[in-house]
């Protein structure tokens, strides 16, 4: 029996709860409480034992209760080595950006204490930050109205979202820096995918090469499914320095044959991706059209290398929410 912090079961504690993120073996959970409009977080570490953290609502969330228009991103210290508590969670309302505003409304849940795991815990430590309205930079465009897809990726504390247009096939990555608290511009995706309706974006290992202005969080990925569905490509970021500035640009390191199963005699697609930096694999779970394979309580996951650039199907017969965890580094705190 999985027991949390608060005295009760798990699955008492957790009933309603669906993952939204994760970050270093951590997990985001949420719950929409339709009497008081408002979204139920809690951090949750299956390593130790199930414990929670419950956190408080947002407090301006009842606005309006579409989830699309909520993002939430977890960011810890051993990940992003910015923070002073053990996380601190960034939500992003695009709600603006939708209607053809330049504005993304930001909050940030973080402790008011120390560090401690022991003061950490208590609800009663954590406190919203007052709203900030952060002014994206102007990006020419047909039509002003966003959408963000996807999950976010956080490289070296930037977090990076992949924004469609809502009434045209362009699309672009917002970033937005953690340490600053402010945008920190556009990344424009490679002409050969800027109308594609099937990009990802993920994490890879960081680069061997100490040149190339990379750290050990890893390097910001782009993953373009073909039309046909049959094969994928795959888009390294890199960043070089010189004469004291830096400049990135897309390299395609490779296209592989996109193995997902067939369902309904009809090809599934990408439904969503999740990265896996420390060991060196991105898991593509599939989407037929009928059901998203992560919810139903039978699928597959194709699991690429990123080194060997391979791929394999595991299969799964349960529902179950796919994360990254350090088991080594874990495994010393106990």
């Amino acid at each position: 029996m999985v027991t949390s912090r608060r005295g009760m079961t798990g699955a008492e504690d957790l009933t309603g709860y669906v993952p939204l993120t994760s970050r270093d073996g951590l997990v985001l959970l949420g719950r929409m409480c339709w009497i008081r409009r408002q979204h139920d977080l809690c951090v949750y570490d299956p390593i130790s034992g199930g414990a929670c953290t419950f956190l408080p609502g947002l407090p301006d969330q009842s606005r309006h209760s579409d989830a699309r228009y909520y993002k939430h991103v977890l960011l810890t210290p051993a990940a992003d080595g910015v923070l002073t508590a053990r996380f601190v969670v960034l939500t992003f309302d695009f709600v603006a950006l939708v209607k053809g505003l330049r504005s993304i409304t930001v909050r940030t849940l973080s402790s008011s204490s120390s560090s401690s795991e022991e003061e950490d815990d208590s609800t009663s430590k954590w406190a919203w930050s007052t709203a900030t309205v952060a002014i994206t930079p102007s990006r020419p465009s047909r039509f002003p109205n966003q959408m963000p897809t996807g999950n976010a990726v956080t490289v070296r504390g930037v977090v990076h979202w992949l924004l469609r247009q809502v009434y045209d096939d362009d699309c672009c990555i917002f970033t937005y820096n953690a340490v600053t608290h402010a945008p920190d511009g556009w990344i424009e995706v490679p002409p050969e995918c800027r109308a594609s309706s099937q990009l990802h974006l993920a994490s890879s290992p960081p680069s061997t090469n100490n040149n190339d202005g990379m750290s050990s969080s890893g390097r910001l990925s782009l993953i373009m499914e073909a039309a046909d569905h049959r094969s994928i490509s795959f888009w390294v970021l890199l960043q070089s320095s010189s004469s004291g500035s830096s400049s990135s640009s897309w390299t395609r390191r490779a296209s592989v044959a996109l193995q997902l199963p067939l369902v309904y005699r009809e090809r599934d697609t990408i439904g969503s991706v999740v990265s896996a930096p420390r060991s060196g694999t991105v898991m593509l779970l599939p989407y037929s059209g009928y059901l998203h394979h992560w919810q139903s309580d039978q699928g597959s996951v194709v699991v690429l290398d990123l080194e060997t650039m391979e791929m394999r199907t595991v299969n799964k017969d349960k529902q179950a929410f796919l994360y990254e965890v350090d088991l080594l580094s874990r495994m010393r705190t106990f």
